[in-house]
């Protein structure tokens, strides 16, 4: 992304810094995707961004994880639909379900006329936020998750799990965050002006899961830095004011002595104890978890 949207939101860091608040709605009023949903030729913009990430993503979504089982495969936030059809080129007994909003569906209807899918591959427009389509075998969210606060991110994981079928599978598919990369700090930064977020590391990533009453399998990394984790619906949802249960939560036993802030809820906690575990005690996010939450 580039042009006067992104580089203006960067002139309101302070803002971000002392809030929490988006930078970029602090810039312009709106979030980023609300300013898309009326700017065609940003929309499309995104639709190129996305294409080429998920080209580069497709060849380790493949290599990593076997789609021969799913009859349909769900993929939400699809973007210009790119990864679904590749899936669905390499598995021809499959079908497939591109989910996205407003124009943004619109990418994604002529990626799947272009790739000769029109009978395979159906584009629904909708808000992920708000409903998920039920009857899918597997559910793909890539590249969804990074750019949400911590309790936005669980509340789309908890939608996508209440409309999963018994038997049917999560995959989330993130680049990881590794402290090794040069790029790193700049993404995680891009995260928290552009969206109050940040970079996760796959242990964050199944923390978010686990809270959203899932059971995460372990990472799959490729080459790349791209993180697979698939993840089975639980059969009893946990709430946000549960707390961790004792050795039961993927990648926070691997990190003893962690730090229990009280007022946080269980899903916040968790992460917030993997983000000081990894720093060596030093939280690189001193801000509230969510916009407009106050520290406790």
């Amino acid at each position: 992304m580039a042009g006067d949207e992104y580089y203006g939101a960067w002139q309101e860091l302070d803002h971000c810094l002392l809030t929490g608040e988006s930078a970029f709605h602090a810039r312009h009023g709106c979030g980023l995707w609300e300013m898309a949903a009326g700017k065609p030729d940003l929309a499309a913009g995104f639709a190129r961004t996305m294409r080429w990430n998920s080209t580069r993503a497709l060849s380790e979504v493949l290599a990593l994880y076997d789609f021969t089982a799913a009859r349909l495969v769900v993929d939400l936030g699809a973007g210009d639909a790119t990864l679904l059809c590749g899936v669905l080129a390499r598995y021809p007994k499959a079908r497939g379900l591109a989910v996205e909003q407003g124009s943004m569906a619109a990418h994604a209807a002529a990626t799947v006329r272009e790739a000769g899918l029109d009978q395979r591959c159906a584009v629904q427009t909708g808000d992920i936020r708000r409903a998920v389509p039920s009857g899918g075998d597997v559910y793909i969210l890539k590249s969804v998750i990074h750019n949400r606060p911590d309790a936005a991110a669980v509340d789309i994981l908890r939608t996508v799990r209440d409309a999963m079928p018994a038997g049917s599978q999560l995959l989330l598919v993130e680049k990881a965050h590794d402290s090794a990369d040069p790029q790193a700090a700049l993404r995680d930064l891009t995260m928290m002006v552009l969206f109050a977020s940040q970079d996760r590391t796959p242990a964050e990533y199944r923390a978010l899961l686990t809270w959203a009453g899932f059971t995460p399998s372990a990472p799959r990394q490729g080459s790349s830095g791209m993180c697979l984790i698939p993840a089975a619906a639980d059969s009893a949802r946990r709430e946000p004011g549960d707390q961790p249960r004792p050795g039961g939560d993927p990648g926070l036993a691997e990190h003893p002595g962690q730090v229990r802030l009280d007022g946080l809820d269980g899903h916040e906690q968790a992460v917030r104890d993997l983000r000081v575990a990894r720093t060596g005690g030093n939280q690189r996010d001193d801000l509230p978890l969510t916009p407009g939450q106050p520290e406790p």
